[in-house]
């Protein structure tokens, strides 16, 4: 969505050679949404068909699955409603010229925050993987121990 608009807004910019007007770039956010809206509710109506079989068990499995399948269908719904309204309203409102490197005032308010979070998690302790749990060995010997191997 946001990808959309954005390259509509620097298409009709660089189409126009000026930045556009308010009553403009509301046009381009408009249609770029309303391309990418059919898509985007066809694929959550695809996945939210998956879990509604699950809403008809009954018994413990229908206890058990029933919160399941209706978070995740209510969570479908609410971001599909986000995704068309609240993500083209701030796009509109941060991608004042969007063919420029400029910044937005708006994006540099988070700098701060990204820059502690990024910082934050560069300085914990990398956690171990299942990685050499579940790589094959390359050859017979890497599956012995190095005390049996110098044994054999």
């Amino acid at each position: 969505m946001v990808e959309n608009i954005i390259r509509h807004l620097a298409h009709k910019q660089k189409e126009l050679g000026r930045e556009l007007t308010a009553a403009e770039r509301l046009q381009e956010v408009r249609h770029s949404t309303k391309e990418v809206a059919s898509p985007m509710f066809f694929g959550v109506l695809i996945i939210t068909v998956v879990y509604v079989p699950i809403l008809a068990l009954t018994g413990i499995e229908g206890k058990m699955f029933r919160p399941m399948a209706l978070t995740v269908i209510f969570a479908l719904a609410v971001s599909l409603v986000l995704a068309l309204t609240l993500h083209a309203g701030v796009v509109l409102l941060l991608c004042a010229n969007p063919g420029s490197a400029a910044v937005p005032q708006q994006a540099l308010l988070l700098t701060p925050a990204l820059s502690h979070s990024r910082g934050r998690g560069r300085s914990h302790r990398r956690l171990p993987t299942t990685e050499s749990a579940t790589t094959p060995p390359a050859s017979g010997d890497d599956s012995l121990p190095p005390s049996r191997r110098n044994a054999e």
